[in-house]
Protein backbone atom coordinates (compact mmCIF):
# COMPACT_ATOMS: atom_id res chain seq x y z
CA UNK A 1 0.00 0.00 0.00
CA UNK A 2 0.99 3.62 0.05
CA UNK A 3 0.70 4.52 3.74
CA UNK A 4 3.52 7.06 3.51
CA UNK A 5 1.55 8.86 0.79
CA UNK A 6 -1.42 9.22 3.16
CA UNK A 7 0.54 11.73 5.26
CA UNK A 8 1.93 13.90 2.49
CA UNK A 9 0.80 15.16 -0.86
CA UNK A 10 2.68 13.87 -3.91
CA UNK A 11 4.17 16.47 -6.26
CA UNK A 12 1.72 17.48 -8.97
CA UNK A 13 2.60 17.91 -12.63
CA UNK A 14 0.41 20.20 -14.72
CA UNK A 15 -0.85 18.31 -17.77
CA UNK A 16 -3.84 18.76 -20.04
CA UNK A 17 -5.02 15.64 -21.87
CA UNK A 18 -8.16 13.54 -22.22
CA UNK A 19 -9.14 10.27 -20.63
CA UNK A 20 -12.24 8.23 -19.88
CA UNK A 21 -13.83 7.65 -16.49
CA UNK A 22 -16.10 4.65 -15.84
CA UNK A 23 -17.16 2.35 -13.05
CA UNK A 24 -19.94 0.21 -11.68
CA UNK A 25 -23.20 2.05 -12.34
CA UNK A 26 -21.34 4.92 -14.06
CA UNK A 27 -21.65 5.50 -17.79
CA UNK A 28 -18.24 6.05 -19.43
CA UNK A 29 -17.54 9.77 -19.64
CA UNK A 30 -14.77 11.76 -21.28
CA UNK A 31 -12.67 13.73 -18.84
CA UNK A 32 -9.93 16.32 -19.08
CA UNK A 33 -6.95 15.63 -16.83
CA UNK A 34 -5.65 18.93 -15.45
CA UNK A 35 -2.81 17.73 -13.23
CA UNK A 36 -1.27 14.43 -12.32
CA UNK A 37 0.90 12.82 -9.67
CA UNK A 38 2.14 9.29 -9.08
CA UNK A 39 -0.84 8.59 -6.80
CA UNK A 40 -3.69 10.61 -8.32
CA UNK A 41 -5.09 13.22 -10.66
CA UNK A 42 -7.33 16.25 -10.80
CA UNK A 43 -9.82 16.31 -13.63
CA UNK A 44 -12.89 17.93 -15.11
CA UNK A 45 -15.96 16.42 -16.75
CA UNK A 46 -18.96 17.82 -18.61
CA UNK A 47 -21.03 15.06 -16.99
CA UNK A 48 -21.74 14.87 -13.28
CA UNK A 49 -18.70 13.24 -11.60
CA UNK A 50 -19.34 10.22 -9.34
CA UNK A 51 -19.81 10.89 -5.62
CA UNK A 52 -16.88 10.98 -3.22
CA UNK A 53 -15.65 7.51 -2.23
CA UNK A 54 -16.83 5.82 -5.46
CA UNK A 55 -14.44 3.26 -6.96
CA UNK A 56 -13.77 4.00 -10.64
CA UNK A 57 -11.55 3.01 -13.54
CA UNK A 58 -9.82 5.80 -15.43
CA UNK A 59 -8.43 5.12 -18.90
CA UNK A 60 -5.38 7.30 -19.53
CA UNK A 61 -4.59 6.81 -23.22
CA UNK A 62 -0.98 5.64 -23.55
CA UNK A 63 -0.97 4.23 -19.99
CA UNK A 64 -4.20 2.21 -20.08
CA UNK A 65 -6.65 1.54 -17.24
CA UNK A 66 -5.98 2.55 -13.63
CA UNK A 67 -8.19 1.67 -10.65
CA UNK A 68 -8.94 4.69 -8.47
CA UNK A 69 -11.35 6.17 -5.96
CA UNK A 70 -12.97 9.61 -5.98
CA UNK A 71 -11.39 11.74 -3.22
CA UNK A 72 -13.20 15.04 -3.72
CA UNK A 73 -15.84 16.62 -6.00
CA UNK A 74 -16.51 20.33 -6.66
CA UNK A 75 -19.14 20.92 -9.37
CA UNK A 76 -17.65 19.37 -12.54
CA UNK A 77 -14.12 19.08 -11.07
CA UNK A 78 -12.93 16.07 -9.11
CA UNK A 79 -9.84 14.38 -7.66
CA UNK A 80 -8.94 10.70 -7.95
CA UNK A 81 -6.54 8.62 -5.85
CA UNK A 82 -4.96 5.71 -7.72
CA UNK A 83 -4.90 2.22 -6.19
CA UNK A 84 -1.36 1.72 -7.54
CA UNK A 85 1.47 4.10 -8.24
CA UNK A 86 2.03 5.28 -11.83
CA UNK A 87 4.92 7.08 -13.52
CA UNK A 88 3.74 10.62 -14.45
CA UNK A 89 6.68 11.09 -16.84
CA UNK A 90 4.84 8.80 -19.30
CA UNK A 91 2.51 11.75 -19.86
CA UNK A 92 5.25 14.13 -21.01
CA UNK A 93 4.10 14.58 -24.62
CA UNK A 94 6.93 16.89 -25.68
CA UNK A 95 8.39 15.70 -28.96
CA UNK A 96 5.83 12.90 -29.40
CA UNK A 97 3.62 12.38 -32.42
CA UNK A 98 0.19 13.87 -31.59
CA UNK A 99 -1.52 11.04 -33.46
CA UNK A 100 -0.24 8.66 -30.78
CA UNK A 101 -1.54 10.66 -27.80
CA UNK A 102 -4.54 12.62 -29.10
CA UNK A 103 -8.07 11.20 -29.33
CA UNK A 104 -9.10 11.03 -32.98
CA UNK A 105 -12.49 12.48 -33.94
CA UNK A 106 -14.36 11.94 -37.21
CA UNK A 107 -13.77 14.47 -39.97
CA UNK A 108 -16.16 17.41 -39.62
CA UNK A 109 -16.72 16.79 -35.89
CA UNK A 110 -17.67 19.92 -33.95
CA UNK A 111 -17.13 20.00 -30.18
CA UNK A 112 -20.39 20.48 -28.28
CA UNK A 113 -19.27 23.78 -26.75
CA UNK A 114 -18.89 25.24 -30.27
CA UNK A 115 -22.29 24.12 -31.54
CA UNK A 116 -25.01 26.79 -31.60
CA UNK A 117 -27.59 26.41 -28.86
CA UNK A 118 -30.49 27.68 -30.95
CA UNK A 119 -31.53 27.83 -34.56
CA UNK A 120 -30.53 30.87 -36.59
CA UNK A 121 -33.57 30.64 -38.87
CA UNK A 122 -35.84 33.68 -38.58
CA UNK A 123 -39.37 33.50 -40.00
CA UNK A 124 -40.21 36.27 -42.40
CA UNK A 125 -36.60 37.07 -43.25
CA UNK A 126 -35.70 36.13 -46.80
CA UNK A 127 -32.38 36.47 -48.54
CA UNK A 128 -32.22 39.27 -51.14
CA UNK A 129 -33.06 38.29 -54.72
CA UNK A 130 -30.23 38.47 -57.23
Amino acid sequence: MHDEQDNRRAARTARIFTGTLSGEGISPQDIIVRNLSSWGLSGRSNAVPPPMGTRVVVTLGVFGDVDASVQWVRAERFGLRFATEIDPSIFNFTGRDWAAVNKEYPKGHVYDQFKPESKAWRPGVKPPKR
